[in-house]
């Protein structure tokens, strides 16, 4: 049987990379948060990661927008063209097709509809956190993109037991492999918006301690409306809500909180020690 030996979830914002230096001493700390859970990967060894994310009108637009894409293929693109500004190597991110086809089938099991895409386009909200997480974009990564960006979205309880759906397929698998289950976005945001460049910090806070607290079931229950205090951009924490689900709330640990607003985004990173 297969197991999760990590979990994390950490903003995506593409200032982190795009532009780094101009976050100062907040940049700094929150770098070295990331690097906290670059040392877990590089201890826990997974075989695969499971990467519970949202793309921003790459691959799918309103006129074609599902709630839920598994990418199956044998590998993605990323980053997209347009940004090469991210300094993040555009290449071919390996992907794992018999796995993924794995959730597939069972996701269809338990009423989960997805659908599926042999080739996708990576933006900056995959691969800012693998270049942290994974720099050497060589291990095999299953991005599962939720739609984060265009009503209506995804109900949080529904994010949170395709957590515990993806458990429980990593746990029937029969090569025993080792699995990072991650999430990306967030935290509070506005994008296109008046309010572009305002932080909740209030809002993040009680996110992130309510993580550290092990109530991801509570969260759960937040409405699109109370996740809608932290701006239009931190429904991606319903990316953070499925990996809660995966890991059974446990309890998280904080490696990294700053309000950058240089990179107009509350920025945090958790990680889960399974």
């Amino acid at each position: 049987m297969g197991e999760i030996v990590l979990a994390a979830a950490a903003s995506h914002a593409p200032g982190i990379t795009g532009y780094p230096d101009r976050a100062g001493e907040q940049g700094s700390r929150f770098m070295a948060g990331m690097e906290q859970i670059h040392q877990a990967f590089e201890e826990a060894q997974p075989d695969v990661i499971i990467e519970i994310c949202n793309e921003h009108f790459v691959n799918f637009h309103v006129n074609n927008m599902p709630a839920l894409c598994i990418g199956t293929g044998e590998y993605n693109v990323g980053p997209m063209e347009p940004e090469a500004w991210l300094h993040i190597p555009r290449t071919n991110v390996p992907g794992h097709p018999e796995f993924a086809n794995a959730i597939v089938k069972e996701a269809y099991n338990a009423g989960f509809d997805l659908s599926f895409s042999e080739r996708l386009l990576l933006d900056h909200g995959t691969v800012v956190p693998l270049h942290f997480f994974t720099p050497n974009m060589d291990i095999p990564v299953i991005p599962i993109l939720v739609n984060s960006i265009a009503e209506p979205m995804p109900l949080p309880q529904r994010m949170y037991r395709l957590g515990k759906l993806i458990s429980q397929v990593i746990a029937t698998r029969p090569k025993g492999e080792r699995v990072a289950v991650i999430g990306t976005g967030g935290i509070s945001h506005w994008v296109g918006t008046p309010e572009m460049g305002r932080i909740n910090v209030d809002f993040d806070e009680r996110f992130l301690e309510s993580i550290e607290r092990g109530q991801g079931e509570a969260i759960a229950d937040w409405t699109p409306e109370q996740i809608g205090q932290g701006g239009n951009g931190a429904h991606e924490i319903r990316n953070w809500i499925a990996v809660m689900g995966a890991v059974a709330d446990a309890k998280g640990e904080v490696t990294t909180y700053e309000p950058v607003v240089e990179w107009v985004t509350g920025s945090g990173a958790v990680i889960w020690k399974l």
